[in-house]
């Protein structure tokens, strides 16, 4: 595709003032400024943090020495069944797992969390939440488990270890 310089400054749609720009750039834009707004409208829930994400490991403690030693995270809660190392707003779980080394989830983190309204909007998407702590879980198109949940879930006093498997 061929790039067309312009030289005399336009009017841009939005607002704008353009020039010596080329026309994909523009065209580029003005795409994500419209597809941004109909993301933003459209979602059924807004994504604000990713609260954590859950890795398998084969030895709880060889891996939070390894996590905490390479990137300075900080314990926040440990068991023998997980692990919740902390960094920012977001934390990294460690589980141990027969099959190491995998994410088993991630947790988008939401503001003003309401479980009523919440499972009833992702029911009317067609999917089938599962509910855990201050959170659902729910399969992506390809059946990756992904949780939407309060966006401070755990991220100070840690969580309640419940067992919650997804079906």
């Amino acid at each position: 595709m061929s790039r067309h310089p312009i030289s005399h400054p336009i009017s841009h749609p939005i607002g704008h003032q353009i020039s010596d720009r080329n026309t994909d750039e523009i065209a580029d834009e003005i795409a994500n400024e419209i597809t941004g707004e109909i993301a933003n409208e459209a979602a059924v829930c807004k994504a604000l943090t990713v609260n954590h994400i859950a890795i398998s490991v084969s030895d709880l403690q060889r891996s939070r020495q390894w996590y905490c030693r390479m990137f300075g995270l900080r314990v926040i809660q440990e068991s023998e069944q997980s692990v919740l190392l902390g960094f920012g707003d977001s934390m990294l779980v460690l589980r141990p797992d027969p099959r190491p080394g995998t994410i088993s989830h991630f947790m988008f983190g939401i503001d003003r969390f309401d479980a009523a309204s919440l499972a009833a909007r992702l029911r009317a998407q067609g999917l089938d939440p599962q509910a855990d702590s201050d959170s659902f879980h729910v399969r992506d198109p390809d059946g990756l488990n992904v949780q939407v949940g309060d966006k401070g879930l755990g991220l100070s006093e840690g969580i309640v270890e419940n067992g919650f498997r997804m079906r």
